[in-house]
């Protein structure tokens, strides 16, 4: 076998499989040295003069691979001394064999910019819809979007959003399909039907373009809430703009020292006020334009909270993940299903620097740039190559009324699948109208997502999460039915797959 390896190792170096040779040309080329692209990371060249060997470090020992040709030429990605590297931890002696060369450093120049301003900064999701904002604060947005003034539209790879610049923050509205974002000079731009009740007078925004927001004024920050919008404004106030019956009537949550310590989802808020407790909020009972203070619970030293309306998660400055709330689905992260209404603390998860929460599933992201997920995996949301077997599938049988009627973002799987899933669990076509009802098989302890490393920001709707690293690139999984993932498909992922371009060396810090 150590023999076959080999073998197969040299077959591969010389397909030019393992590394880039220098020949090769990318449709996707921003910047060119001679003709030939300039990638990403890439600090030189250099061309063969005379046979050499090319070595694969091993605890710094050089292992003998095969000798290189004269007249082949490869990229030079990294330097040790009298080596140079030319990707995928292959290496050849700097001598007189070989002929060394460096682009100028306006090259360089023209390659990094591009590279900085094709980098993405943040991203929000909805159900079946994403939006991104990159370094040159530009908008894109991919999956299903539209209203009834903008035709639905979908696009699988990111779509840039026109008129918009120097975006600082972004929002978007699933249920009412509108997107927010704030621009750098406070300025507020929404594009699909954002009607809105300030200042006594009620407006509409209603455009397949984004239009300035005038009345609204002194937002610094924003961020969606999965049927509405939070806004953060100057004076330290966080208002929801939450619709009813077609408008988005503003609601203040109170002062707050934080952004972060304010979260909401599906008509439910939670915060961290100054003092030491944590607030929850919800639509009353008895008025729906109504937002009330539900309950207080102390709690001190609170650096985030998330929260899918259902379930509370609470990161303290220390590190450490608490939950309470519904737990149908292990979504609190405690070892158990049991539905607590005080907090519990997530079994093995330290040294965490930022969470978030949606229905039936939870996220976190540890200082080492690890992700980590628990509660439902119906679509291979925990990202650990695993997802959702026919076993945990049940079906209901329905009218054609009934199934038009249903809402897929809280019935589960359309007509279509619901029929394949049918005949994959019992080998035929139901001849019956049927629905698919998901019942979430517990996940009640927090798993590694496979893949990602450097990771700097986490968001999630709950059946599809991103994560975004420090180089910049987006890494998506989860469902996709509409394209919402960005990766050119619309197939489901059970492990992350990455969106957008990779750099080198990271852009954030």
């Amino acid at each position: 076998m150590p023999k076959l390896k080999g073998l197969l190792l040299v077959s591969l170096l010389s397909a030019g499989l393992l590394f880039t040779p220098y020949n090769e040309h990318s449709a996707e080329a921003k910047v060119y040295w001679d003709g030939v692209e300039l990638k990403s990371g890439q600090i030189g060249r250099l061309t063969i003069l005379k046979q050499t060997p090319l070595y694969k470090l091993d605890a710094n020992k050089k292992v003998f691979v095969r000798n290189l040709e004269p007249g082949q030429k490869f990229r030079i990605y990294a330097f040790k001394p009298d080596m140079l590297g030319i990707g995928g931890g292959y290496y050849v002696d700097r001598d007189s064999r070989i002929k060394y060369e460096t682009p100028s450093k306006q090259k360089l120049l023209e390659r990094d910019i591009d590279v900085h301003n094709n980098a993405y900064q943040t991203v929000a999701m909805s159900w079946g819809y994403t939006i991104a904002i990159k370094q040159d604060g530009t908008v894109w947005q991919w999956g299903q979007y539209g209203t009834d003034v903008q035709p639905i539209k979908t696009s699988t790879e990111p779509v840039q959003v026109k008129g918009v610049e120097n975006a600082l923050s972004v929002a978007v509205n699933p249920i009412d399909g509108y997107s927010l974002a704030l621009l750098k000079d406070g300025t507020l731009k929404a594009w699909g039907k954002f009607s809105y009740y300030y200042n006594d007078r009620e407006m509409t925004a209603n455009s397949t373009k984004p239009m300035k927001i005038p009345d609204i004024k002194g937002v610094i920050n924003l961020k969606s809430d999965s049927i509405g919008a939070l806004m953060y404004f100057s004076n330290q106030e966080a208002k929801v703009f939450k619709n009813e019956y077609g408008t988005s009537f503003p609601f203040s949550l109170g002062r707050f020292h934080s952004f972060a310590a304010i979260e909401g989802g599906y008509s439910a808020y939670v915060a961290a006020a100054p003092n030491g407790v944590v607030k929850e909020y919800a639509e009353s009972e008895e008025y729906y334009d109504v937002i009330e203070e539900k309950r207080k619970i102390k709690m001190r030293d609170v650096a985030a909270v998330a929260t899918s309306g259902e379930h509370v998660l609470v990161l303290k400055k220390d590190g450490t993940v608490w939950s309470w709330g519904d737990n149908n689905a292990g979504e609190l992260g405690d070892g158990t299903t049991v539905n607590r209404n005080s907090p519990v603390q997530v079994k093995g998860l330290t040294d965490v620097v930022a969470i978030a929460a949606a229905p039936n599933y939870s996220m976190a992201l540890k200082r080492d740039g690890t992700v980590w997920t628990w509660g439902s995996n119906q679509y291979g949301q925990l990202g650990n190559g695993t997802a959702a077997t026919p076993d945990d599938i049940h079906f209901v049988e329905m009218t054609e009324e009934e199934i038009q009627k249903c809402d897929p973002i809280w019935c589960g799987s359309l007509v279509e699948e619901s029929k394949e899933l049918y005949k994959e669990k019992y080998g035929v076509y139901p001849g019956k109208l049927v629905k698919a009802i998901f019942i979430p098989k517990p996940h009640p302890l927090p798993t590694q997502v496979k893949g990602l490393k450097n990771i700097i920001f986490i968001t999630t709707n709950g059946t599809s999460s991103m994560a975004l690293q420090n180089d910049g690139t987006l890494w998506a999984w989860g469902y996709n039915k509409f394209g919402q993932l960005g990766d050119k498909t619309t197939i489901d992922r059970n492990i992350p797959v990455k969106i957008g371009l990779k750099v080198k060396n990271p852009l954030i810090k």
